[in-house]
C-alpha cells in the first residue's frame, strides 16, 4: 500500500509507506492559511486499485508580531484653557497578526509621579487622547505621555510595544498683571526739581510673551499733570512744581 499528493507541495510533504504528512517549510496563515490535497492510496496487487480523499490543513495563527506606531513620537500643541474632553490627537497602531491577534488596545502608562496623567485620558479602542482636567501653562507648560499599545493575542500572550507623545502649551492671556506692592507710599520735598523720578513701580504677569508685556499708566489721581508714569518702566517723575500749601497729599492710581 503506498500512498501520494496529487499535485507537488512544498511547504508538506507526504510519507508515500506511512502516510504521515509532515510541514516542510515554515508556515505563514497571513500568506495562506487553508491548504487542500487529494491523496491517493493505491495497493500493489494487480490489477493495481486506488482510492482517492480529500485533506483540509487549516493554519492557525500565532501572535507573532508586534503592534507597530504609526509613529515613534507623536507632536502637537494646544491652547491652555481648553474645555474637557477636547480631542488633542489620535495615535494609531497596527499589527502584522490576524484577529484576535491583531486586535489593539490603547492606554496611557504611569508618568514620573507614579499614575495616569490627571490631564489627559485615552480612547482604549480609537486611540483618541482627550483632556480631562484643565490645562493651565502657568502650571505645566508641557507634557510628556507614554502610550502603550497591547495586542489581545493569547497563543503565545499579548504583545505590545510604546510610542512617546509630547504636547506643548500654547499661551492665553488669561493672568492679571500683579504689582510688587499692593499700596505705595513715599514722601517727597515740595521743592524737588521738576523731571526728578520719585519712585519705580513695577509689575509682572504669568502670562508668555506679547501677553507678558506690561505697560503702565496713570487712571486717576493726577488731574494738575503734575507727575508723568514711563508706559515702559513704570518710573515716577515729577514734572511741574510742587506746592505744600495747595496740595499735601497726592493718591494716584496706576
Amino acid at each position: 500500500m503506498g500512498a501520494l499528493f496529487d499535485s507537488g507541495s512544498n511547504q508538506f510533504s507526504l510519507n508515500p509507506i506511512t502516510g504521515a504528512v509532515t510541514t516542510a517549510e515554515e508556515l505563514d496563515c497571513k500568506t495562506k492559511s487553508t491548504h487542500v490535497f487529494r491523496v491517493t492510496a493505491q495497493d500493489h496487487s494487480m490489477p493495481q486499485r486506488s482510492a482517492l480523499a480529500t485533506l483540509t490543513i487549516l493554519v492557525t495563527d500565532t501572535n507573532d508580531h508586534d503592534p507597530v506606531f504609526e509613529q515613534q513620537e507623536y507632536k502637537e500643541s494646544l491652547r491652555e484653557n481648553l474645555e474637557v474632553g477636547y480631542e488633542v490627537l489620535t495615535v494609531r497602531a497596527t499589527d502584522g497578526d490576524a484577529p484576535p491577534n491583531a486586535n489593539i488596545l490603547y492606554r496611557l502608562l504611569e508618568g514620573p509621579g507614579g499614575s495616569p496623567s490627571e490631564v489627559f485620558e485615552i480612547d482604549p479602542r480609537s486611540g483618541v487622547i482627550r483632556t480631562r482636567g484643565p490645562v493651565d501653562r502657568e502650571e505645566v507648560e508641557s507634557y510628556q505621555l507614554t502610550v502603550e499599545a497591547s495586542d489581545q493575542g493569547r497563543d503565545p500572550g499579548p504583545r505590545s510595544t510604546t510610542a512617546a507623545v509630547f504636547l506643548s502649551v500654547e499661551d492665553d492671556n488669561d493672568s492679571a498683571p500683579q504689582f510688587s506692592e499692593k499700596r505705595y507710599v513715599l514722601q517727597v520735598r515740595e521743592d524737588v526739581t521738576v523731571g526728578s523720578p520719585v519712585l519705580r513701580v513695577t509689575a509682572s504677569d504669568r502670562d508668555k510673551g506679547s501677553n507678558a508685556l506690561v505697560h503702565y499708566s496713570i487712571m486717576s489721581g493726577n488731574a494738575r499733570g503734575q507727575f508723568y508714569l514711563d508706559a515702559q518702566t513704570g518710573a515716577l517723575d515729577v514734572v511741574s512744581l510742587l506746592d505744600y500749601e495747595t496740595i499735601k497729599e497726592y493718591t494716584l492710581r496706576v
